[in-house]
């Protein structure tokens, strides 16, 4: 890679995928001379399984856990879709070792705002409650 400087990335997919969402962008990336990860995440993919572990949570942490035994250290962590709700998680458990944030056509919450709240009417979450005492 003459005159270009190896970048590391971490792809993180949305909510109905998994890691090979990201298969194409992952080889075009790599044949130009960068690094790049694809996890699943918990309940997803090859992690399909896991789906009684799937949070937030544990998204950011899969995705940490990802970059760091990559061993990454300037990565740039790009999020799509729901990722864009994990990656901010994400970055505040492994700060030092990222570059930047990408969010690509991603989910953005408004600070302290929760999904529910930021994507469905006061009238449909309370019928959610509702659903959900009555089962």
């Amino acid at each position: 890679m003459i005159g270009r400087v190896s970048k590391e990335f971490v792809l993180v997919h949305g909510m109905s995928h998994g890691g090979f969402a990201w298969d194409l962008v992952k080889r075009r990336l790599e044949r130009d001379g960068h690094r790049v990860v694809a996890p699943d995440l918990p309940g997803h993919g090859r992690r399909a399984h896991e789906r009684r572990r799937a949070s937030v949570a544990t998204y950011a942490r899969a995705v940490a856990d990802a970059a760091i035994q990559a061993g990454f250290s300037r990565a740039v962590l790009v999020g799509h879709s729901m990722a864009g709700l994990v990656i901010p998680r994400a970055a505040e458990l492994i700060p030092a070792r990222l570059e930047r944030l990408v969010f690509l056509a991603a989910v953005v919450l408004p600070h302290g705002a929760s999904g529910l709240a930021a994507h469905m009417s006061l009238a449909g979450r309370e019928m959610l409650r509702g659903l959900a005492r009555a089962g």
